[in-house]
């Protein structure tokens, strides 16, 4: 993996981590941002490290 994917994995996961869930006031709007931020996270561990050989991989699916 080259520096500059590193580099934007890093800013996906800085940009999950700023996300603030508990601030949102409705609760649907609180549901979608967790569910944002765990997709961001998901998608760059997935780019970074690939996907899981040992089990299915855990991918985040939207609430209903």
């Amino acid at each position: 993996m080259d520096e500059e994917t590193r580099h934007r994995l890093a800013e996906v996961r800085s940009l999950a981590e700023e996300l603030q869930p508990e601030q949102i006031e409705a609760e649907i709007g609180r549901a979608r941002v967790e569910a944002y931020q765990e997709g961001m996270r998901f998608a760059a561990d997935y780019v970074e490290h690939g996907p899981r050989r040992s089990e299915r991989a855990d991918i985040p699916l939207p609430r209903s």
